[in-house]
């Protein structure tokens, strides 16, 4: 994970120039919240309940973006808060 002004994973694909990641911008909105973003679809997933908060998740690669972001929650926490101090999650 590279942590700059947002937090992103890239995850394994046939076509090495196809990046997929899960940013966390500085100065978003509430709910607390991250972006998938893949060539197929992207959605806002809010943090604390992993619920899709805007747009949809498809397929493996969807289950895998969440399957990361289940295993890299404090990561994501510690963005958020670093790039949104107004809103600071536990």
């Amino acid at each position: 994970m590279i942590f700059r002004q947002r937090a992103r994973r890239t995850w394994g694909s046939s076509t090495p120039s196809v990046r997929r990641s899960s940013p966390v911008y500085a100065n978003d909105h509430l709910p607390p919240h991250f972006h998938i973003l893949h060539p197929d679809f992207e959605a806002l997933i809010v943090i604390e309940t992993f619920a899709t908060y805007a747009g949809s998740l498809k397929g493996t690669a969807g289950r895998d973006a969440m399957s990361w972001a289940v295993e890299n929650i404090q990561a994501i926490k510690t963005e958020w808060n670093r790039v949104n101090p107004r809103w600071p999650i536990q």
